[in-house]
Parts: structure tokens; C-alpha cells; sequence
């Protein structure tokens, strides 16, 4: 993969070459300045690397990240500054809010070791499949007769996301994610959802993908495990709602301590229906989560005012959580909270076997990421299980070896 180098200081820059000297599977380009730097990378087409400080003679950082931002070939940025940690921090954040897909970040001097770690780390990133970038996004309006029609014909679909045993590793219960099948494409619910909320169809929705999933995970052998899925408060504003998915799950025999809904941390609206509904599904043993907690500003007054027995971190915060201690600190705190709340937690966003081991160090229930899966069709259900508890029974005999070895 091609890495450039920029770096306007010639001591610096000859040291950097030399660190970078011998690094496998990288081909190095020193650029001499940003403007003749960005003319080559812009006629790039393959995904590249971009070794640089943080701002620039004549560039501020701020505008240094958002012209680079305008390269496509860009997918990964390091990123050497002496700047303190939490700002370099914030400017990962914003780089990656750019569209920059992969940033890292060191502090100068920096070691032949630091820069190597960090070069691979943005290659192995950079080459690794990303399933949410890699979708075409529809373009195609659908109103509310095309969205009527794909819900009597049956063209929404469920797709189910593992969750795991932090401990064990082991499949406990899937995520239901719905897609809509629509003139041999796979529609992503960005595309839908805010029009069956406008259209009023999103209550129908979520009942009708609730039912499809527990009768596809019986069919498939998988009616055993945990399943969670995302409510919006617009349905748990109809009078109705608790009353629908109890009926749902009698019908169809499923266990209420295997079911979960998902409300995602946002502004909720001042109604007895949303506090009705909630008391009666958790009255009949239906776990309640509060979805991407930490990442509003209403979560702590939805904790305390409404019958929440799960917290679901948010993935912008666990994915984060081994390389800023901002981020390790703030998820300790929540788990603590949880733990003296009696409350479950999930951390969603799992992208690295790091992720999974310091969230399982913090005490977090379930785990839940790409690391493991994305979402799939139920037929692919049995066969995702088997290939991951037959890794987390590898993962176990290893530490068992190794204490029988210590002991």
C-alpha cells in the first residue's frame, strides 16, 4: 500500500524516512509541500496512507483535515503532533466526522516501533472489509403506497446481528435489523424508516418484523436465544402497542424473558402511553434497553423516569475504548452506575479482539460488533453460532492450558 509522507521540517523528515525505512508491504512517497502533495494524491486510485503533523506553515489543522478530507484515496490519516492527548482526541474525531475513514494519532518523538505499529494498524484497518461503507446507499423516493405494498407483500425482511457472552463468547441472542428486498436490491432502514414514521406505517412495521423473526428463528433452531429489537417511541405512543406485542408473542409461543426492545436515547416525549406501554412490557418479563446510551442528552432523565433495566453503550464510545482514556474512563463510570442500578449492560460497536477484552475486563454483559458479525439472513443463523462458539471453546481450552501450565 502506498504511504505519503509530509513533513515540512528536513531534520524530521529524514529521521521519519528512517523509522519508516525496511516497514513490509508499504511502497513510501515523500512529498516536498501540501500543494504538490495534494495534486498526486488526487489522481490516485488506489486506497492510500497519509503520514503528516497536525497543520501546516500556511494551513491551520482545522483546514489542513478538511482539505485532505476532499481526497478520496485517503483512508488513513496518522497524525504526529506534540499537542496534548485529548485534543488529539478531538481531532480524531473530527477528521473521522470529515469522512476520513481510519485516523490515528501519535505524540512526537516518536519511536521506530510507535510509527510502525500505528502505519500497520491503519493498513490492516484499511484492508479489513467495511461492511457499512461499503453499501450503495438507494436513491430512489419511497413514499408511503411503496412502503404499504412492500409490508403486504412481505418484502421486509429480517436480518439478525450476534450478541455475545463477554465472558464465555458465546451466541446469547441477535439484534433484529430489518431490511426491505425492493427490485433486487437490499434497502438499509436509513432509507425507510423516517418515511414509515411520516406515513404512520412504522407500528405495522415493527409488529409485523417482530413476528416474521420469531417464526424464522424457530424455523431455523435458534428460537432459544435473547431477541432485541429497536422500538421507536412513536409506536410506544399508540395506546395499544404493549397489548399487540404480548399478543405477538403468545401467539407464537416466545418466551418473554428471551425478548428485549431497544429505545434509542433521545428526546422522549412527555406521554402516559410511552410510560404505559413500557411498565406493561416489563411487567411480563420483556427486558427494556436503553439504546446508544451516551450519546444524547436526555439519557439520565430517561433513566430515572422510565422502567429501563438494560443499558445498551454506545458504539462511538466502545470502539474507543483502548486507545483514550476519556473513553475508558467514562464507559467505567456507566458500568459502576449500572452495577449499583442492578441494570444489564451490552456494548455495541465491538470492531477488535481489544475491544471485546477490555469491555469484559469493565463487566459488560453482551457483547455485539462486526468483530463478531454483521447482520444476516436467519438461514445463515445456525452456521454463524456454530463458527462462533467453536471459537470461544478455542478461546477457553487456550486459558485453561495456560493455567494448568501456571499452577
Amino acid at each position: 500500500m502506498k504511504v505519503y509522507l509530509l513533513e515540512q521540517h528536513k531534520i524530521q523528515f529524514v529521521l521519519l524516512q528512517r523509522l519508516l525505512a525496511g516497514l513490509n508491504d508499504i511502497e513510501l512517497i515523500s512529498l516536498p509541500d501540501f500543494d504538490s502533495g495534494f495534486f498526486e494524491i488526487a489522481l490516485e486510485k488506489e486506497p492510500c496512507i497519509l503520514i503528516s503533523g497536525l497543520g501546516l506553515k500556511r494551513l491551520g489543522a482545522s483546514e489542513f483535515l478538511q482539505r485532505l478530507a476532499m481526497l478520496d484515496a485517503v483512508k488513513g490519516l496518522l497524525l504526529l503532533s506534540d499537542a496534548s492527548s485529548d485534543i488529539l482526541e478531538s481531532v480524531e474525531i473530527f477528521a473521522k466526522n470529515l469522512g476520513i475513514a481510519h485516523v490515528r494519532s501519535l505524540p512526537i518523538p516518536v519511536t521506530k516501533t510507535s510509527i510502525a505499529a500505528a502505519t500497520t494498524q491503519l493498513i490492516s484497518a484499511i484492508k479489513t472489509v467495511d461492511v457499512p461503507t461499503k453499501r450503495s446507499r438507494h436513491t430512489e423516493v419511497l413514499d408511503a403506497e411503496a412502503l404499504s405494498d412492500a409490508l403486504y407483500n412481505q418484502k421486509f425482511v429480517p436480518y439478525f446481528q450476534p450478541q455475545v457472552c463477554a465472558q464465555k463468547r458465546n451466541v446469547v441472542g441477535f439484534e433484529l435489523l430489518g431490511r426491505l428486498h425492493h427490485q433486487d436490491q437490499v434497502i438499509y432502514p436509513g432509507d425507510f424508516i423516517p418515511e414509515l414514521l411520516d406515513s404512520g406505517l412504522i407500528c405495522h412495521y415493527t409488529l409485523h418484523l417482530i413476528q416474521t423473526a420469531i417464526r424464522q428463528a424457530r424455523l431455523y433452531g435458534f428460537s432459544d436465544k435473547l431477541l432485541s429489537v429497536n422500538v421507536d417511541y412513536v409506536s410506544l405512543m399508540e395506546p395499544g402497542f404493549a397489548h399487540d406485542l404480548l399478543a405477538i408473542l403468545k401467539k407464537e409461543n416466545f418466551p418473554s424473558h428471551l425478548f428485549e426492545i431497544e429505545v434509542t436515547e433521545t428526546s422522549c416525549p412527555n406521554s402516559l402511553y410511552v410510560i404505559a406501554n413500557l411498565t406493561e412490557i416489563r411487567m411480563a418479563g420483556i427486558s427494556v434497553a436503553i439504546d446508544d446510551f451516551g450519546t444524547g442528552f436526555s439519557g439520565l432523565n430517561e433513566l430515572l423516569h422510565l422502567p429501563f433495566n438494560v443499558i445498551k453503550l454506545d458504539r462511538t464510545h466502545v470502539a474507543r475504548v483502548n486507545k483514550s482514556q476519556k473513553a475508558f474512563h467514562v464507559l467505567k463510570g456507566i458500568q459502576q452506575m449500572a452495577n449499583d442500578l442492578e441494570m444489564k449492560t451490552v456494548a455495541e460497536g465491538i470492531e477488535t479482539e481489544q475491544n471485546a477484552d477490555a469491555m469484559s475486563a469493565l463487566g459488560v454483559g453482551r457483547l455485539q460488533g462486526f468483530y463478531y458479525s454483521p447482520a444476516v439472513k436467519a438461514v445463515k443463523v445456525p452456521e454463524l453460532i456454530e463458527k462462533i462458539n467453536l471459537a470461544a471453546l478455542d478461546i477457553r481450552m487456550a486459558q485453561a492450558n495456560i493455567y494448568k501450565v501456571v499452577s
